[in-house]
Order: structure tokens, then sequence, then C-alpha cells
């Protein structure tokens, strides 16, 4: 650019030179009437070369705020696709994006996870087999909003398809609502469950105190036994209720055990020594096994744990057979402590053990509710080992017997356990 200048100076200041010599010259002018207009035209050349580079200073000014510009918006284009991606890449929910013809162009990890494949130059139904999802794009190319709900590989999805600005494609979002369906079954089956286990004993105390009523009071041997199963079902209901608020606190996020190390004897022998008078009346025999004998140390909450080892006892003595010995066993394994409780009674059918810890759920619904039980014990036993970082797992074999085991994290060496 200045080289270009430097050119018009020249070209202007040689111009106007030639014509102040050549003008007064070709008039006649004299000699001094030359010099004035080489005078003059030297001042219109330099004047030219001032305003010509003047403009070149403006137009190269220009320039380089035109490519400022453009390198500033090429750098906010770079970062916006950036976070784009990174939006996309850090969703659970899978997204993509077709071109107008319904090919997909654009998707996150979350797509590619659920396809097992890149997504990208892929129709939706190659991706996700499913054609709900496809009539769903098909519409947004169309322009219409979609929501539809799909089954696959045993997740529920719901996807929300909607049509892009000026037709150049479809957007869809896939949001995984599988837990949520599986816990608004929960819900609905414990109302349920729950109405029908609180209704039953309010019926039975309510007919017979209407039989009372009605003039069984009169007879005194009639009276007495009413009064009696009206106590034992009021008994039923304090359990189920007392059950249903231990499961409630256990499934609190408000609530926090208290973790310290716990000797795990001491607090088996308790449990077994407050349970063995209700053993003796079932013809059971309660025994505790401990690997030493001070007993294995675990981090838990002593409370939960008594409860716990309360209700696995309590279960085993309710549903085994008189002559059964119920064992509670606790040992150190790599770092962790296993408690167990053990009987060799009749079993539990296979089919059952996966639903074992489901509340309500029993395997022999009228001997449970015969003997007592609410169908939350277990519930609530795995509720709290759980939040109390542990785990619990049960094995069982038809005529040898069932054991249930905890496995909890081993208190560290030196801390000083709580009985």
């Amino acid at each position: 650019m200045r080289r270009r200048a430097r050119l018009l100076w020249l070209g202007g200041t040689s111009g106007a030179l030639l014509a102040a010599l050549v003008a007064p010259w070709a008039a006649g002018a004299p000699w001094p009437a030359m010099a004035l207009g080489l005078g003059m035209g030297l001042a219109v050349g330099w004047l030219a070369d001032r305003i010509a580079a003047r403009e070149v200073d403006r137009a190269e000014g220009a320039l380089a705020d035109v490519r400022a510009e453009a390198r500033r918006r090429a750098a906010e284009l770079r970062a916006g696709e950036s976070r784009l991606r990174a939006v996309l890449d850090a969703m659970v929910e899978a997204v993509f994006v077709t071109d107008a013809t319904g090919v997909i162009v654009t998707a996150n990890p979350a797509l590619a996870r659920i396809a097992g494949r890149a997504p990208e130059g892929r129709t939706p139904i190659e991706v996700i087999r499913h054609p709900a999802l496809a009539e769903a794009v098909e519409a947004a190319l169309r322009g219409r909003s979609q929501r539809v709900e799909l089954d696959v590989d045993d997740r529920h999805w719901v996807a929300h398809v909607a049509p892009l600005p000026e037709g150049e494609g479809a957007l869809a979002v896939l949001h995984d609502v599988t837990e949520m369906r599986l816990a608004e079954r929960v819900r609905r089956d414990f109302v349920a469950n729950a109405s029908h286990e609180l209704r039953t004993p309010l019926a039975a105390i309510r007919g017979y105190a209407e039989t009372l009523r009605d003039g069984a009071l009169a007879d005194a041997e009639a009276a007495r036994s009413f009064v009696e199963r009206i106590v034992r079902h009021a008994l039923r209901l304090q359990s189920l209720v007392d059950d249903l608020l231990a499961l409630s606190r256990a499934e609190s996020p408000d609530w926090a055990p208290r973790l310290e190390p716990v000797d795990v004897g001491a607090t088996a022998r308790t449990v077994v020594d407050e349970l063995r008078d209700r053993a003796a009346e079932h013809g059971v025999r309660l025994s505790v096994e401990i690997e030493a004998p001070e007993g294995p140390r675990a981090q838990a909450d002593a409370t939960s744990l008594e409860h716990v080892l309360t209700n696995l006892v309590d279960n085993a003595i309710r549903h085994t057979r008189p002559g059964t010995h119920v064992r509670v066993r606790a040992r150190t394994d790599a770092g962790a402590v296993l408690v167990e409780v053990a009987d060799d009674g009749p079993g539990i059918p296979e089919r059952h053990l996966p639903r074992i810890f489901e509340r309500f759920y029993r395997v022999d619904p009228g001997r449970s509710r015969q003997v007592g039980g609410t169908g939350l014990g277990l519930s609530i036993v795995r509720h709290l080992v759980q939040r109390m970082g542990g785990s619990v797992s049960v094995d069982s074999q038809i005529g040898t017997g069932t054991t249930f085991t905890i496995r909890l994290r081993a208190a560290d060496e030196g801390e000083r356990p709580s009985a």
C-alpha cells in the first residue's frame, strides 16, 4: 500500500511539473511566469500526495478493522461451538439433529451408547429401531412437534422431537424415564399394600368391638376371647406402623447413620439374649459364633446394626419349624466384617430370592400373617445396611436352610469400639 502511494506521488508530481513547464512555454510566457507555474505545479503535486497518503492510511485502517472483526467473530463461533459440544457431551439425555432429509448430522455420546455405534450419517430408524421415533422425526420435518414414548431393550424412553427453523431438519431429545416409572410402580404398590395391611387388623378390631357392643359383653368367656383378639390385632397394627416408620427413616435423605467402631460380637449376643425367650416358645435354639473372644469391629451405626440383627433373627424364628438351630456368626474378611444369620430350616424356593428384600413381599403370605410378620422387616434390613455403606445377600437351599450375610467395612485399628 505504501509503495502504491509513492508511485501515485511520483506520477502526480511529474505530471504537475510537466504541466507547469509546458503550459507557460506554450503560451509564450516569460520565464518568471514559467517559474511561478512550476511552483504551483509542485504545490499541487505535494497536495495530491498528501491526500492520497491519507486515503491509503484510512483504507489500511479500515481493512485492519475488518480483519480484526473477522478474527473476533471466528473466535466467538469456535468458542460457541465448543460450549455447545461440551453441553451435549455432558447431557445424560440422548440428543440428535437431522438435516432436511432426515439423516443424523449431529449427536451426543449418550445416543452413541444407546445405539452402540456412531449415529452420524444414519437415519433415526437405523439407530433406534422403533417406528414411533421415525414417525415423530418425519412429522418434525413437516413442521410438527411430537412427544412419543419408546420401550427399547428393557428401558423406557420419552422422546421430544421438534422442527428446526426454516425446515433445516429436526431436533430430538430422549429422556430415560425407566427409574422414574419403576419408582412410580413401587409407590403405587407400596400404597396399595400398606392400605391392605392396615385395613386387615382395623377391620378385625372393628368387628370384634361391634360384636362386644351388640351383646357379647354379657358372655364373659366370649368377651375375653374377643378382647384378646382385639389386643392381638392392635399389636400387629402397632408393629406395622413401627416398621413403616423405621422404613421411612431408613429411606429418608435427612437421616444419616452415626458410623463408629461397633463390637459386632457384643451386639449379636445382646440381640440373641433379648430373643431367647421367644425362640424357646417356638422350639428354636439360638447361638452366637464369633471368630475371636473380643469379636470383630465394624464401622457401623450401633442402633441400626442391632435393629438389623433383631429383624433377621426374629425372621428366622418365625419362619422355621420347631427344632431349628439359628446361628449368628461374625468374622473378618479382606478388610470387611461378615455377619451371618443362618438357620437349618426348610429353606426358601429359588424363584423368591430375587424379590425377598422388596416391601411387603412374602414367600408364603398366609403363613406370614399367621405368625405376625409385616412384610417390611427384610426391606428395612437392606436399607439400613446400605445406609451404613454395606451390603446384604441371601443364600438358601430347600431342605438345608437359609443364610443372610451382611458385609460391613471393618473399623480401623486403634479406634475404640462401641458395644
